[in-house]
């Protein structure tokens, strides 16, 4: 039987392997790609939206981000999330139940009381409708 570790290597492999792009890109509401943070050539990493003890390798917890995608993320963390969230939304990986079960966070209480945290309009945007489809 594979060890834990292995397992999630394997998983994380396999995530890598599915997802090949920056999946924040077609997020990033720029009208020029030097408004983009990412930078060619894309150096590609897989993100754990919720960390910490929390920090589970399922559908509903990874998104893939480049490297310039990865800080801006991690260096804003409310901005951040309510990113990853709309990008597994997208996917269909957004699954309020499963986040609530393992981290017992509810998006939409969590996105209801971080809403007037978030500098950026464009995220706020993507929060409206997170939270629409989380409650």
């Amino acid at each position: 039987m594979a060890s834990r570790k292995h397992r999630h290597r394997d998983i994380l492999k396999a995530f890598a392997e599915q997802v090949q792009h920056c999946e924040a890109e077609a997020c990033w509401p720029c009208t020029d790609w030097s408004d983009w943070p990412c930078k060619r050539p894309l150096r590609l990493e897989i993100h754990h939206v919720m960390g910490g003890a929390h920090r589970i390798d399922a559908p509903w917890n990874l998104v893939r981000l480049c490297s310039s995608a990865h800080q801006w993320v991690t260096a804003n963390p409310i901005e951040g999330r309510v990113l990853c969230w709309w990008i597994l939304h997208q996917r269909g990986a957004f699954d309020c139940k499963a986040i609530h079960a393992a981290t017992g966070i509810h998006p939409a209480g969590w996105i209801g009381a971080k809403q007037a945290e978030i500098r950026l309009p464009w995220v706020a945007n993507l929060a409206g409708v997170l939270l629409e489809v989380s409650e």
